[in-house]
């Protein structure tokens, strides 16, 4: 039944926030910061507005200790569709997520995501992958976009991490790991 009901609130938001999407759309082409800032809150409250009806509780432990100031790369385990919104609603700073490419086909989903700054991974193309990876340097590195990028590592994938922190690495950023538990209380 809560299934539904997120499915449910979901779609509302979707068709509720559809006219603000596209002015956002069209502010991102005069000023990107700003409606990639606009566009976050949105989602933020998208995500809060879905996870009602599903009873999801959080708790944040060590929040005070990420940098507000410099960008940072985020690593998670995936274990549910409950991490992403927790995480979402969790990191202080504009922050894009990476995102498995398959995910561009769901459309509003995909939309606001871009509007967001993800980046969309094609890890059946390793090419692909790369590209996506110098294109999520190149964010970072103007930071003008972004001061955190979240990577999850799905339960069995041990390459998704490497590749993060290949990723902070290279360009010299902080990794902050997030767990996640959903033995809640």
């Amino acid at each position: 039944m809560r299934t539904i009901f997120v499915f449910l609130f979901l779609g509302i938001f979707f068709i509720v926030t559809f006219p603000f999407y596209l002015i956002l759309l069209l502010l991102r082409k005069k000023n990107r910061y700003l409606s990639s800032v606009i566009a976050q809150k949105f989602v933020r409250f998208g995500f809060w507005f879905v996870t009602l009806p599903a009873g999801i509780k959080k708790k944040v432990i060590g929040l005070e200790n990420i940098p507000k100031d410099t960008a940072v790369l985020y690593v998670s385990n995936h274990r549910s569709l409950v991490d992403i919104p927790m995480a979402y609603m969790t990191v202080p700073n504009l922050t894009g997520f990476v995102a498995k490419i398959e995910i561009k086909k769901a459309p509003f989903l995909s939309w606001w995501m871009e509007l967001v700054n993800c980046l969309f991974l094609d890890r059946s193309d390793m090419r692909a992958g790369m590209k996506m990876i110098i294109d999520g340097i190149d964010s970072i590195e103007k930071a003008e976009l972004l001061k955190g990028t979240v990577i999850f590592a799905d339960r069995d994938d041990i390459s998704i991490d490497e590749d993060a922190f290949f990723i902070a690495d290279l360009i010299g950023l902080d990794v902050i790991d997030i767990a996640t538990d959903e033995k809640l209380g």
